[in-house]
This record gives structure tokens, C-alpha cells and sequence, in this order.
């Protein structure tokens, strides 16, 4: 059997309640009562829940814990003021409550919570319903005990009958009965009698009163009453029935022991029951005298209607001060404090003493755990004693906050309470740890200037102090209070002050590394040299070769012989070694039996495996002195040297896990796990995307990744577990399995990478370098799935160039590493093999793609195209990654190359538009203008004329473009379409002076285009805009027909000259003129007979001349027009008139006069002279008609 203690650093909240008993204070004051434990286990020992009890004075310290998940709100303390508390304290469970009954000196009180069964929530504690009223919703004061000495022992029990009995006794021998009913204010207090009827009519009893006095009480129900066993100061074992308060029976103790005439010891006797199942009851006595002290095992009988106690055993008890026992069907328990003040545990058998009345043997240890060294020593001078002594103090486990929140407040000679109320996590109370010591040494140093040595001296010296006073309160926290056994589950646990630790069974292996009691210095060598990098075999080469030969400072001229005469005594040495090397592997089976817990096995299994080692080396080296055959001396040097380093390697990845700390995870840790999960498209339960969560506990307790695990996917062993028949089993016989196959899955050797694959989901990158690092010189199993998560923590790290070429590495091992294929494609069973390695690169590519490494997806995108056959279907992915991020970075020849070399032409479309649109929005048009665009020229021209048609035209360069790289091509008629378009489409959309001059620009180039084309091939086809109607959802009649439209109003086909855009030319620079003299004339949708209109109202005629000879306009309109501005004129005489005569003066016409009104007149006559033809008089008449 052996102690561990589970990591109890988290700091619980304890909420007080203050209960006010009503007693009277002053005679209170004075009592003093030892602190008592204890504790109670469900009868369903699957739930894995329990409470544990303390009681200091007149507080009463409840908790309930749990093995399977951290309850909240799972601690209370009430403090009964001033009144302390009586042992008997016990819990009783139904099938809807518990009940605790509580007994103080001058009250008893019934406390009710809800069963756990009855909890909506498994992880919410029965306590989170309690307060002050629950104390004393069921309660009874003691006020007629108030003449007489107060009660200083009790017992207490629940019936069937829901009622609640108390029994307290005082020194004086009086002895009291309380009844609680089930409902408030039912109570009944009645005395009992300290001896039998009998004996007070005869007078036969001659003991004084304090003699009787009973120190030790407990109640049981038998057959079909209750009844009450009381040991007493004389010695003697008495029975009383609850419900007659009489004594029935008594008996002598001393007749069991070897002398009759025995006095006192320093401590009471003690008397506690264990049950047999049903309403059998066994008792158990503790018997301390002066000399010795025993056990007495007693269980009552009734013959003939008579109870007597029949003697079971007397077991004989060390000489050491008893804390606690408790006794099962088949042992005895006790832990004791030595004379040195170290504790002692031990246990016998209850049946190895059936045949014989007493024993002094059969005694068993219990290995507990070592005790603290105040006296920590860092080792050499030079190692800064700051990261040494944080080391220790954060060692994950050892100190709880309080701990160190105390010491930190005693450093500094004041106690912070805000600091010891507050939540502080440990990143915090590391500093202020370390700021106390700081300002320890700043207050030692006197002088301004000391030397590097004078400083890591007084380093030294603060932190020394400083973790020899956290040790202190440590071990005060260590000190025993008492010891539970549940006999469902087979629990052994140890309450102390400040924590519980629990007793296990230790498996065989364990059971011979500890069978001698201290470990060899030759493994604790091997393990630190381990340690510091040495190889395991050259290290136990070297101390087998210094055995062998000698060592002048520490001579042993024996050992050679003794070691060499107890090696021939092994028959058969390669039995031996397989089975010693086999029962320490843990490469076989599911539930093999080869390990214990974690932590505390793998510190004594690693010096095993090193004996094991060192076994093995030193019979290979005396194999040539001692006789051995050529195919053991084979057999040692080939297999069993091999193995026995490997093990050794493993046993160091376990005791590592369980001594290195989780590193708290970044905020955003768990948006970045459900991304990597959403990449790698994996359904494992080791990669849980709430790992960061879990990891987030090391914020308020240092946790080992061992811990870590076994809360995320480590709990899959129990599952295996339970889901077997060994649920069934007691507790003590189901820890080891659960702790193998929790161990197999921290097992280097495990079939599958389940430990770094969860450690990559919790964020712990630095482990995982660590832990990859350790294996990498000797551990092939799984050697590219580490390599992989590797490059993923260092990708998370922010180191890419480093894990890119840890993935590039990893995809070797992509169709032989069984655990790599089956998490990255598990969805993919039809796969070839020869495509695997491809696919697994575009899974790598993501995850760099998601952090944002264009460079490294470049690199991968390469490597994975260089392997990739040219008939792979994801060679046309593989091309375009390549060609998004090349254009990303700006590499556009590159990125032209990859969108060329693309075999799927959907996706080179694709390509080819995105191009387009990069280099359209980065303003690289002339060197986009200079690809080729090989078998693509057809798709290029679509895919602009697309993107100019569909984007505003005020920022539109697609036009501009296309007509240069038409013009490059030689292509002058496109080149023309192309403008025409543009113009068009300004003339409808844009309405601005710029927009006109931009249309006037689009008809010239056009008409410049046009010019440069053989005049039989000098047209175009009229641009077909888009139609209100095309994007109008079909019509249809009443009776659901769609309505067809009627031919003229689709678009139809139009043959452009370049006199046709000539006229579009002109009209557009007479809109110009008009916008350049009125900005409302900015109008769309001007007709040329219109424009002639306003260029009229304008005083523009020669412009309206023109446009009217273009398009074929009457021309009596203008002159009508002129002729009327004359007479205006000639009437006003307006001198500003100049100004449009002179903006309508032809070229070579002489309109020079003295007036501005003669002026006008003569551009009439002028403009009538050149309109009107030989023998026409419409305009002459039109004139006359206008005038007249």
C-alpha cells in the first residue's frame, strides 16, 4: 500500500455561516476538545463522491469532493460560537437526503441537504443550498445540563423512522438521550442509567462515578431496537438499549490483556464500530496503557435473551501516539505519530487473528510520502537560485496558494489580506513572490555598490529563508486529523489539516522497487544524467565498467565476488531479463497490470528500468568470467540492451509529463483550436477544441500536462473502464487498470500520437517541442506524426520557415505512419496512395494560409507540384494556390506562369479574371498589356468587356485599356467598337462636362481608328446597350401566358459608318459649346432637331447650321431664328450683341459694320446667301414671313 495526494493547490471558496447556539457564553469559553476528522462515502461507490469533515473548536469544516469532476460551491464552514464541538458527529444517507448530526456541548443539531441523485446539475455540490438556517431548522438546546460538568463525548444516529438520536456523556458519568423527530420542535431528552438495575439494588458496584465516566460512545441498531456501546474509564465495555436507557450488559477489557493491573496512557481509549453488512456489528477497541496499548476486536451476541461481547482478536499496537483507526470486515487501519513526529500508517489482518486470542505481529506498512526538505539545495553557486526556488515553490501540486499567500505575508512582516481574499492567479502570486524576496535582499544590502558574488549570496540566502518558512506552513498543513475507509469502494483516505491524500494498492513491480526502502545511488545517477542529455546505455556502461574495476576512493574488493556468485545462481539469465523488462513495458494490451500512478510509479519505475540496465550491462561485461554461452552473451548485447534503453526513455517521458507545467493559453486560444480542427477535418477526441479551456485551469494552479490530459482525453481509459464488468469492482482494485490504460495513452510507444495531438490543441507549443525533442534521438513510433505537430505548434508560434520544413519532413512518413493518415484522412479510405502525400500538402497549405505565411504557401505549393503527377486532379488546385499568392505578393510573371500552366480551364478562366482585376485595381496596365495570353485572347477580351460594362463608367479604365491593346494588336476596327461603345454609354449614364468631353474623345478615336481600315471594311455594328425590358421578369395574361414582346421593341442590328459617327461627333461638340454657355443645358437624350433648338435659343447658328446640314434639318428654323434676334436688336441696340455676332462669323465673311445691329443684319444676309440654292426662295420667304 502506498499514500498519494492529489494536486489540491486550486483554492476553493468556503462560504462561513455563524450559528448563535444560545448557550451561555462565559461557562463555554474554557472548554477544551480535540479536533477531530472524518469523513463519509456514498453507498453508490460509482459516483465517486465523498464529504470530508474537520472540526477545530467550535467550527465545523464540511467538503464534499469528487473523483470525476470539480464541484462548485462543495465547501462550508459553520462556526457555533462559542460553543465547542463533541465528537460522534455522523452522516446518514436516504434516498432523497443526507443527514449530518452534529453535537455541541450544549446543543444537537440535524442538518438536511439534497441527495446528490436529487441535483439537476452532477457538478454542483449537495452544500450550495446551505446557510445558517440549516443549522438550526433541527436543533435542541441543552439548558438542563447547564448545573452539571458539560458533555465531552457523543454519538450519534439516524433510524429508519427518520428520527435522530444523540446520546452525550460528561465526567461524571451522566449520560443523556436525545430525540430529534422528523418535523421541528419534536424532541425528547431522557437520562440513562450508567449501570444495571441490579447492580444499584444490591450495591455491588463500588466504582466511583468519574471511574465510569464513558469515553468513547457509539450507537448501532441490533435485531429490533437500538442500542448505545460506551468504553469507560474503568476499563470496561457497557450496552445500554435506547428505548429502556438501561444497561444490559457489561465486560471486563482487562481480562483480554496480559497483566489485569494496567494504568492509564496519555491517551482515551477509543471504541468504533464496523460493519458486516445487515444489522451485524463487530466492534474495536483501542487500549492505550502506560506500557502498551492493543486493539481488541469484540461483537456483541444475545444467547437465551442475555447479550454478551465474544473476543474476536488482540492485536498488539507500536509503541507511537494513535491519530486514528479505522476497521473492515478484514483489517485494521491506524495511523500513528511517531516519537520524531513523523506519521506512520500501517494495517493487519483481522482474519489472521481469528485462531489465536493476541498477537504482536502482522503489522503492515504503508509507504507515505516523504516529508518536505526545508533545506533545499540548488547545487552549484553559479545557477541563478531564482528559477531554482520557483521551480520548487510552482512545483505543480506541492504548494496551494494559501500557502504561499501566507508565507508571502509573513516575508514581508505584515499580512496582506487583500491579497489572501482576492483571486490572484499564479502569474500574479509568482510576482509577488518574487518581489517579497527582492525586497528582502534590497533591505540586506547596505552598501551602494556590492559585487556579482556578494548578490547571489544574499540571493541565495532570501530565497532559502523564504522557502524554508512556505515548507513550514506546508507541513503544519500536512498535520494529521483522522482516517477514512469506505468499505463499498475499498477508500482509504487520510485527512490532515489542509488536505486529503488517499492509500492505494501498488502493483508488483512497484511493490520490488520499494520492498528495500531507499533507491540505488547508481539510478539516481543514471536519472539525472538522463537529465542533463547523457545517453542512458554509455551512462550504465560506464558505472558497470567502474563496478567491475574498482574505484581507489571507494574501494570494495567483495562486491565483484558477491555480485558474480548471486548472477550464476540465475538459471536461465534470458528468461529472467525478458520477464523483468516485460513487466515494465507497457506496449501490450489495453489493461496490463505493469504500472501505477503517474507520477509517483514513474519516479520509482526509472530506477528500476535502470537496474534493469545495469543488470543487463553488467552480466554482458562479466560474460566472459562467469561462464556464459555465446547465445545469451548474443541475446544480452542484441535484444535485451535495446530494450532495456528504450524503457528507460519511456519511464523518463512519463515522470517528465508529470513534472512539467501547462503554460496558459493565449485569449484567443480557442477561436485558433476550432480553426486548426475545421483544418485537419479531424474527428479525434484528443484534439478538442476545448482543450485552451482546460489549459486555462494553470491560471489558477499549476497543472502538469499529465493533469491536463487525463482531464481532456485521458478520461477515455475510464470509459474503458466502466464499460466493462470492473465498474462492479471495489476502488482499490480498479485504480491500477485506470491507471495503465491512462499511462498507455502517455506511452511513447502508444499506437497512436493521442498526447501531442492534445497538447497542439491546447496550445501547449513549447511542450510539444520539448517533447518531440526528447524522443527524437530514439523513438521511431509515430516519428512523422510528431513531426507534423511540431511544425504546427512552431506555425502557431509564429515560426513558419521552421515549420515548413518540419511538415515537408512529416509527409514522408504520410503512407507508413498509421496515426498521421488515419486523423488527417479519415474521410478518405479510397485515396491511392500516390495522391496522399499531395493531399496532405493542401491540409498544410491551409493551416498556413489561415496564419497568413504567403511565402511558406508558395514554398509547399511548389514542393507538393514537384511530386505531383500530371494526371492528379488537385494539380490544378495545387496551380492555382500558386497563382492566388503569387498575385498577392506582387510576383505577376509567376502568377501568369501558374495561370497558364493550369490544366483546368474553369479554373483558368477564373485566373485569368482575377489577373485582370488585380492589375486593372494596381494600375499595371501596360504590363498586362504585354503577356501574350496564349489561347486565352478570346476569354481575355470577354472578361473586360464584362468588367467595363458592369462598372461605373466615371472610373472605368477598361475602355481606355481595350482600345490600346486592340491598337497594339493591330485590331483598328475592334479598337473602334470599342470606343463607340464608350461613348455611347457616356451620352446615356454621365451627365457632367467632363463626361461630354470623354464622349468627344471616345467618337474621334473611334473615327482615327476607322481611318487606318480599308474603306471597304471601314464600319461597325452598333453597340446594343442594355434594355430595361432584358432585365424585367417575363408578363404574363390572365390566363398565365407569358406575353411576348412585340419585334419592335427588340434590339436590332445597325451598320455604323465613320460618317455615322462623324454626326455623333458633331453633335456631341455642339452639346459641349451649349454646356460650356449654360450648365442646365447638362441634359441626357438630346435629339439632333432639339439640339438645332438650343443652339438657336443659344445664338450658336452657325453650329445649328451645321448639325442641321449633317442630319438633313430644315433650315428655315435658323434663319427664322436670326431674323427675329435682328429686329430685337435693331430695336434695343444692345451693344453686348458682339459677342455672339463674332462667336457666328464664318470664316472669310465680312459682317464688319458701325453697329452691332448692321452687324447682324449682314450675318443674315450672309448665312441666306450660302443656305438658300439657285432658284430657291423657301428661306427668303421664311424671312419675309418672319418679319412681316
Amino acid at each position: 500500500m502506498r499514500e498519494v495526494t492529489p494536486n489540491q493547490t486550486i483554492p476553493e471558496e468556503c462560504r462561513e455561516f455563524f450559528i448563535d447556539t444560545g448557550g451561555s457564553q462565559s461557562t463555554l469559553q474554557d472548554v477544551k476538545l480535540p479536533d477531530t476528522a472524518g469523513g463519509f462515502a456514498y453507498a453508490n461507490a460509482a459516483n465517486n463522491r465523498f464529504i470530508i469533515w474537520r472540526t477545530v473548536h467550535d467550527e465545523l469544516e464540511l467538503t464534499e469532493y469528487s473523483l470525476d469532476t470539480l464541484l462548485h460551491s462543495n465547501k462550508v464552514k459553520f462556526k457555533f460560537q462559542d460553543t465547542p464541538l463533541l465528537e460522534g458527529l455522523s452522516i446518514h444517507e436516504t434516498y432523497d437526503s443526507l443527514i449530518i448530526l452534529v453535537s455541541t456541548v450544549s446543543s444537537v443539531h440535524k442538518m438536511v441537504f439534497s441527495h446528490p441523485d436529487q441535483l439537476v446539475d452532477p457538478e454542483t455540490s449537495i452544500f450550495v443550498s446551505a446557510s445558517a438556517r440549516t443549522a438550526k431548522d433541527h436543533f435542541h438546546l441543552l439548558t438542563q445540563m447547564g448545573t452539571g460538568p458539560l458533555p465531552s463525548s457523543s454519538a450519534s444516529f439516524h433510524t429508519l423512522q427518520d428520527e435522530s438520536i444523540f446520546v452525550l456523556a460528561n465526567p461524571s458519568g451522566q449520560m443523556t438521550l436525545v430525540r430529534l423527530g422528523n418535523m421541528p420542535g419534536i424532541v425528547s431528552v431522557n437520562s440513562i442509567k450508567s449501570t444495571s438495575y441490579l447492580g444499584r439494588l444490591l450495591g455491588t458496584l463500588s466504582f466511583k462515578s468519574t471511574e465510569a465516566s464513558v469515553v468513547s460512545l457509539i450507537i448501532h441498531p441490533l435485531l429490533t431496537d437500538y442500542y448505545i456501546f460506551g468504553l469507560c474509564n474503568d476499563h470496561k465495555l457497557r450496552m445500554w438499549s435506547a428505548s429502556t436507557y438501561e444497561c444490559i450488559t457489561v465486560t471486563d477489557i482487562l481480562k483480554y490483556t496480559v497483566e489485569q493491573s494496567l494504568e492509564q496512557g496519555t491517551q482515551n481509549h477509543i471504541l468504533k464500530k464496523v460493519h458486516s453488512g445487515g444489522k451485524h456489528l463487530t466492534l474495536a477497541v483501542f487500549l492505550c496503557f502506560s506500557e502498551h496499548s492493543q486493539f481488541c476486536i469484540f461483537k456483541p451476541t444475545r444467547n437465551a435473551g442475555q447479550f454478551s461481547f465474544d473476543h474476536v482478536a488482540t492485536i498488539y499496537a507500536p509503541e507511537y501516539d494513535l491519530v486514528d483507526f479505522t476497521v473492515s470486515k478484514s483489517h485494521i487501519t491506524a495511523l500513528w505519530t511517531s516519537p520524531g513526529g513523523e506519521n506512520v500508517l500501517r494495517y493487519a489482518s483481522i482474519k489472521s487473528h481469528f485462531d489465536s486470542e493476541s498477537s504482536h505481529g502482522g503489522w503492515n506498512n504503508v509507504v507515505l510520502e516523504d516529508t518536505l526538505n526545508p533545506d533545499f539545495n540548488v547545487g552549484s553557486e553559479e545557477f541563478d537560485p531564482r528559477q531554482a526556488y520557483l521551480k520548487q515553490l510552482f512545483h505543480p501540486g506541492r504548494f496551494s496558494i494559501q500557502t504561499l499567500t501566507k508565507t508571502i505575508g509573513i516575508y514581508r512582516r505584515c499580512l496582506n489580506n487583500t491579497l489572501m481574499n482576492e483571486y490572484i492567479s499564479i502569474a500574479r502570486l509568482r510576482e509577488e513572490v518574487c518581489a517579497a524576496v527582492e525586497a528582502e535582499i534590497q533591505n540586506q544590502v547596505t552598501d551602494y555598490e556590492i559585487s556579482d558574488e556578494e548578490y547571489i549570496a544574499l540571493s541565495h540566502s532570501a530565497w532559502a529563508r523564504f522557502y524554508s518558512c512556505a515548507t513550514q506552513y506546508h507541513q503544519a498543513g500536512l498535520k494529521p486529523m483522522g482516517l477514512v475507509c469506505d468499505s463499498h469502494s475499498g477508500m482509504v483516505c487520510i485527512v490532515k489539516k489542509s488536505c486529503i491524500s488517499f492509500v492505494r494498492s501498488v502493483d508488483a513491480l512497484e511493490h520490488l522497487v520499494l520492498k528495500n526502502g531507499i533507491i540505488s545511488v547508481d539510478a539516481e545517477d543514471l536519472f539525472y544524467d538522463t537529465q542533463v542529455l547523457s545517453y542512458p546505455e554509455k551512462v550504465a556502461e560506464a558505472c558497470a565498467t567502474a563496478i567491475l574495476v574498482g574505484d581507489e576512493d571507494h574501494p570494495n574488493l567483495n562486491f565483484t565476488q558477491e555480485l558474480s556468485a548471486r548472477l550464476q545462481q540465475v538459471k536461465d539469465i534470458g528468461k529472467a531479463l525478458e520477464i523483468l523488462i516485460r513487466i515494465s513495458e507497457l506496449d501490450n494490451g489495453i489493461v496490463s497490470h505493469s504500472d501505477g500512478i503517474f507520477e509517483k510509479t514513474s519516479v520509482n519505475t526509472l530506477p528500476s528500468c535502470s537496474r534493469s540496465h545495469y543488470f543487463a550491462t553488467t552480466y554482458f561485461n562479466c560474460g566472459s568470467t562467469m561462464g556464459i554461452s555465446p547465445k545469451a552473451f548474443v541475446m544480452i548485447h542484441s535484444t535485451f540492451l535495446p530494450r532495456s534503453v528504450v524503457m528507460v526513455h519511456c519511464y523518463f517521458i512519463l515522470l517528465w509529463l508529470n513534472e512539467t507545467t501547462v503554460t496558459p493559453p493565449p485569449p484567443n486560444s480557442l477561436e485558433q483550436g476550432l480553426r486548426q480542427m475545421n483544418v485537419l477535418s479531424t474527428e479525434s477526441s484528443s484534439f478538442d477544441p476545448c482543450g485552451p479551456q482546460l489549459a486555462r485551469m494553470s491560471l489558477t494552479c499549476s497543472l502538469t500536462l499529465a493533469e491536463l490530459f487525463l482531464n481532456g482525453p485521458g478520461r477515455k481509459a475510464r470509459s474503458l473502464l466502466t464499460s466493462d464488468t470492473v465498474s462492479s469492482k471495489p476502488w482499490h482494485s480498479v485504480l491500477l487498470p485506470l491507471v495503465n490504460i491512462s499511462a498507455q495513452l502517455l506511452w511513447p510507444k502508444c499506437a497512436v500520437a493521442t498526447l501531442p495531438e492534445f497538447l497542439l490543441s491546447a496550445c501547449q507549443y513549447m511542450q510539444i517541442q520539448e517533447y518531440t525533442r526528447l524522443l527524437s534521438t530514439w523513438c521511431d513510433w509515430n516519428s512523422h506524426s510528431r513531426l507534423y505537430l511540431l511544425g504546427a505548434a512552431l506555425l502557431y508560434m509564429g515560426e513558419p520557415e521552421k515549420a515548413c520544413d518540419w511538415m515537408i519532413q512529416a509527409a514522408g512518413g504520410i503512407t507508413s505512419d498509421p496515426f498521421l493518415y488515419s486523423q488527417l484522412f479519415k474521410n478518405d479510405n479510397d485515396v491511392d496512395q500516390e495522391r496522399l502525400i499531395v493531399l496532405y500538402f493542401l491540409k498544410v497549405i491551409q493551416q498556413f494560409e489561415q496564419c497568413g505565411y504567403s511565402d511558406f504557401v508558395i514554398k509547399l505549393a511548389e514542393t507538393a507540384m514537384a511530386i505531383c503527377d500530371q494526371n492528379d486532379p488537385d494539380r490544378a488546385t495545387l496551380c492555382y494556390i500558386l497563382f492566388s499568392y503569387h498575385l498577392k505578393l506582387g510576383h505577376n510573371d509567376e502568377a501568369y506562369d501558374a495561370m497558364v500552366a493550369n490544366p483546368d480551364k474553369s479554373r483558368r478562366k477564373d485566373s485569368l479574371r482575377q489577373f485582370v482585376v488585380t492589375l486593372f485595381d494596381r494600375k499595371q496596365l501596360r504590363q498586362l498589356a504585354c503577356y501574350p495570353f496564349i489561347d486565352m485572347l478570346e476569354e481575355l477580351e470577354m472578361i473586360i468587356e464584362s468588367r467595363a460594362r458592369s462598372v461605373d463608367l466615371t472610373v472605368n479604365n477598361y475602355y481606355d485599356f481595350l482600345y490600346s491593346f486592340h491598337v497594339m494588336k493591330d485590331n483598328y476596327r475592334k479598337a473602334a467598337y470599342v470606343m463607340y461603345e464608350c461613348g455611347m454609354r457616356l451620352g446615356t449614364e454621365v451627365f457632367t462636362k467632363n463626361g461630354l468631353k470623354k464622349q468627344i474623345q471616345c467618337y474621334l478615336s473611334s473615327i482615327n481608328c476607322l481611318k487606318l481600315v480599308n474603306q471597304d471594311y471601314a464600319w461597325i455594328i452598333k453597340p446594343v446597350l442594355a434594355s430595361p425590358y432584358q432585365s424585367a421578369s417575363p408578363k404574363h395574361d390572365v390566363d398565365g401566358q407569358e406575353i411576348i414582346l412585340s419585334d419592335h421593341l427588340k434590339p436590332k442590328l445597325e451598320v455604323l459608318e465613320m460618317k455615322d459617327i462623324k454626326k455623333e461627333f458633331e453633335l456631341s461638340c455642339a452639346r459641349l459649346k451649349l454646356l460650356n454657355k449654360d450648365i442646365s443645358y447638362a441634359r441626357p437624350g438630346l435629339s439632333p432637331g432639339e439640339t438645332v433648338s438650343v443652339l438657336i435659343a443659344s445664338n450658336l447658328f452657325e453650329d445649328a447650321i451645321q448639325i442641321s446640314s449633317l442630319f438633313n434639318l430644315d433650315f428655315r428654323p435658323i434663319v427664322e431664328g436670326l431674323a427675329s434676334r435682328c429686329v430685337r436688336l435693331s430695336q434695343i441696340k444692345n451693344e453686348s450683341a458682339w459677342d455672339w455676332i463674332a462667336e457666328n462669323n464664318p470664316s472669310g465673311a465680312d459682317v464688319r459694320s458701325g453697329s452691332c445691329v448692321d452687324a447682324a443684319w449682314k450675318l443674315l444676309q450672309n448665312i441666306v446667301e450660302r443656305l438658300e440654292s439657285r432658284g430657291m426662295t423657301s428661306i427668303h420667304k421664311a424671312i419675309v414671313m418672319r418679319l412681316f
